[in-house]
């Protein structure tokens, strides 16, 4: 949430309700969900799923030994 791609709300204030209209006003703003958009970019890891399998197999082979 802090670099802009997402919204945050806690366990004990998150209602319908509240999901509802958070939901209604994103699809209201075009700019929001825009910009929300390019924070996700710019914060995305496209190679995400490769360094976590290297990672598992590094795991692996060091437990193997």
């Amino acid at each position: 949430a802090a670099g802009g791609a997402a919204l945050v709300v806690d366990d004990a204030e998150l209602s319908g309700a509240l999901l509802g209209r958070l939901v209604h006003e994103l699809l209201a703003d075009h700019q929001r969900r825009a910009a929300m958009a390019a924070a996700s970019r710019r914060l995305g890891r496209p190679d995400a799923t490769r360094r976590v399998a290297d990672t598992v197999e590094a795991l692996l082979e060091a437990k193997r030994g």
